[in-house]
């Protein structure tokens, strides 16, 4: 009966820790951001170096994938906006995104389709169908994914 009432007590304590961890990432993160310009020649070699650190530690936080996109995307949301033709970056970065969304839309519509036209009962069509299925799951994700960063780059522009 002594465990039932430390778990919820440790369990808060984890999230506490865990947020303060993700919290002095972000923060790193955002200073990493605001350093400025990067010799050419060592560009690629430290930008290389800087995501393996940080993949390292979202790693070791047990930090979603998409959640580490979006952190990403956000920081260089906030680096376009800094800019002298910030709003016209961000409009820009948002159009793209828009004719992205509306591809995977057809794409999707596609799969969705296709599957209309599929037959369990042949030889392999099970295994298709599932091929399709998680194609339509990861569009699915990769499209909420671009909805997330439309409304954040909507919040930048207000």
């Amino acid at each position: 009966m002594q465990e039932l009432h430390t778990a919820p007590r440790f369990y808060s304590q984890r999230s506490c820790a865990f947020f303060h961890q993700l919290a002095t990432l972000k923060g790193y993160m955002t200073e990493w951001n605001a350093i400025g310009h990067v010799p050419f020649k060592e560009k690629d070699k430290i930008y290389k170096e800087y995501h393996e650190a940080v993949d390292k530690q979202f790693d070791r936080l047990k930090v979603d994938q998409n959640d580490r996109k979006m952190q990403t995307f956000r920081n260089s949301l906030s680096d376009m906006s800094n800019d002298e033709r910030g709003k016209g970056k961000l409009y820009g970065e948002r159009e793209k995104l828009m004719r992205m969304y509306e591809r995977m839309k057809n794409e999707l519509q596609t799969y969705e389709n296709n599957i209309g036209f599929l037959s369990i009962s042949s030889k392999g069509g099970g295994g298709l169908l599932k091929e399709m299925e998680r194609k339509i799951d990861k569009l699915k994700d990769e499209m909420a994914l671009i909805i997330k960063k439309i409304d954040a780059i909507d919040e930048n522009l207000e």
